[in-house]
Order: structure tokens, then sequence, then C-alpha cells
């Protein structure tokens, strides 16, 4: 359902630009135009691909192809009568590039800045003969939200080299900062409020735990 919802909304750009359209001049180059870039987007709107450059394409996708066709409407001359065809383009256009986009903003806003538990792919895949336990302990506060991932290393390896090849694994592989001994952390959800993943390691009990927290970006 979400897949469909994105492709309606990449291609409300064609639509309003058929309706809006006076002449054959330039009716169809700029709806296979609008219609080739609703392509080239999809992929990131829906999250397939570049995923880090998907809110920069939301937010710019209404204002960018809008301004398109208006350009377009404006090189085939304003002068002409208003059939309820070109009044529904109107109002398409005033639609998406208003309270459609502004909701797009509203909700990247509200995304970015409510906390979330993280998920323990976050940390996968572990290295070598390091097995997860279990991962279902959560918790959430106002604006940070944690998941406890309990792991274990292979049998005869010492919980202190389990976490040193974990924390080296993190370092090395998955894009996380050093934060101390025990900890690391990195940007993972960018944009308003952007958030950091930090991840605390830890021995306890015989067990070796990793609390994932995600909490407001203080690093940028």
């Amino acid at each position: 359902m979400q897949t469909v919802l994105v492709a309606v909304f990449a291609l409300v750009p064609v639509g309003c630009w058929l309706l809006l359209a006076r002449t054959e001049r330039l009716l169809w180059p700029v709806a296979v135009g609008l219609a080739a870039f609703a392509g080239l987007c999809f992929p990131v709107l829906a999250g397939l691909v570049l995923v880090d450059l998907d809110r920069v394409v939301w937010l710019g996708y209404a204002p960018m192809t809008m301004l398109v066709v208006l350009l377009a409407r404006r090189a085939e001359g304003w002068a002409a009568p208003l059939t309820r065809r070109a009044l529904a383009g109107r109002i398409v256009l005033i639609l998406f590039v208003g309270p459609v986009w502004l909701a797009v903003v509203f909700g990247w806003w509200v995304v970015e800045t409510e906390p979330a538990p993280p998920s323990a792919a976050e940390v996968l895949p572990l290295p070598a003969g390091v097995r997860v336990v279990d991962d279902a302990r959560t918790g959430c506060g106002s604006s940070h939200c944690g998941r406890t991932v309990v792991i274990a290393g292979p049998p005869g390896e010492s919980t202190v080299d389990t976490l040193r090849r974990v924390r080296e694994d993190l370092l090395r592989a998955k894009g996380f900062h050093d934060d101390g001994p025990s900890a690391v952390s990195k940007v993972h959800r960018r944009g308003f409020g952007g958030r950091d993943l930090s991840v605390e390691m830890s021995a306890r009990d015989g067990r070796i735990e990793l609390q994932l927290g995600d909490g407001k970006n203080l690093r940028d």
C-alpha cells in the first residue's frame, strides 16, 4: 500500500501537466520528461536505493516538478480560456505544492524528532561465532529509546575477547565512532533534529549486553 501511495505521489505532476497543457507542441514532451523524472526518483522515494538522499528528494520533489509545470505553462502563454480541465489542473497544482507538500514536511519532522527503539539489525551481522541470544527488551523515554541485545561468543572465548571483537567490528565495518572504552555511536537518522545511535557494551552476570540507544543528535 505504501509503495502505491509513493507511486501516486510521484506521478501527480504528470497528471497535473496533462490537465493544464494547452498546446500539442509541449503536451507530450513535458509529460514524458516528468514521467521519466518520476521513474528516476521513485526508487529513492520508496526507500529502495540511496536512503541517505530520500529526505532531500521527498522535500524537493513537489516544488521542483511544479516549477517545471509552471515554466512549461508559461512557455505556452497564459492567455487562454479557463476550461474545467485547466481549473482541475490548477486545483491539483495548489493542493500538491500546498497541503500535500506541507504534510510531507510535517511527516519528516515527526519521524526525525520522535525516538524509536533501534533495531538489532543495526549491529548485525556479528563477528564470526558471535550470536544473538535475546533482543526483545526495549524501553522509551521522552527523547530516547533503547533496546538491550544479549549476545554470546563462541565456546572457549572469554567475554573480554568477544567484546573486543564486537567493538572492533562496529568501528571498522559499520560506520560507528569511538565513544570510549566500551561505547560507540554514529548518526543514523539525519534531517530535522537528527538522531544518534549509541551502543554501550558490558558483561554482566556471565552475559554480554549491548545497550542500543536512539537519542537526539548531539554531534552535528
